[in-house]
């Protein structure tokens, strides 16, 4: 057997994600509730990564019928009360300078958050549940493809992403127990099943 691709896991990642669990383990679940979590997620027309090769000349690697079309959306604006968080992952987009200084104008309160943690985020599961769902559908094309996510997305309940939040004591219970080793490695081949959305 072959052994299994997993992020590499430096020892200041898994010290930062025993500090971060430690700090949090008893925060009330009030405060979980006040999050605006954040991530990204690729959702692709054919299969798994989507890769195709095809046959070309290196000048011709832009030609239309040698790509395949990628659609982006930016992010809504969204009007909210006081005392809401924003947590993102510490990609260099949300650490840049004018990022940092976007969200200082507009008071908007960081959480700390240690870096290489999908597995602390309950984004992930919801990313997975949709992936799930949309693949059960088959999109002929890109504006169906959206349609699709769109309205998957919509069918999601809200007591399901009510329910992950609920879940975050377990996740920094179990961070802790298994020195964060084993709960990383969780992202990479599963989640347990009382994190899933089903």
């Amino acid at each position: 057997m072959s052994a299994r691709k997993v992020p590499l896991l430096k020892p200041a990642y898994v010290q930062a994600h025993l500090k971060f669990a430690n700090d949090h383990l008893d925060d009330p679940e009030e405060e979980w509730e006040k999050v605006m979590w954040s991530d990204e997620t690729k959702i692709e027309l054919f299969g798994l990564n989507s890769t195709r090769r095809v046959w070309r000349k290196k000048k011709d690697e832009y030609n239309p019928k040698n790509t395949i079309p990628t659609v982006k959306h930016g992010v809504r604006a969204l009007k909210m009360g006081r005392g809401w968080v924003f947590q993102h992952d510490n990609d260099p987009k949300h650490t840049a300078r004018a990022t940092k200084e976007w969200l200082r104008k507009k008071h908007l309160k960081v959480l700390e958050w240690p870096s290489q943690s999908p597995d602390l985020n309950p984004v992930e599961n919801l990313w997975r549940e949709l992936k799930v769902r949309i693949a059960q559908r088959q999109s002929r094309n890109l504006k169906d493809l959206e349609k699709v996510c769109m309205e998957e997305w919509a069918k999601i309940p809200a007591a399901v992403c009510a329910n992950l939040v609920k879940t975050y004591r377990k996740r920094m219970i179990s961070v802790i127990a298994n020195k964060d080793y084993s709960l990383l490695l969780a992202v990479c081949l599963g989640y347990p099943a009382e994190w899933t959305v089903g």
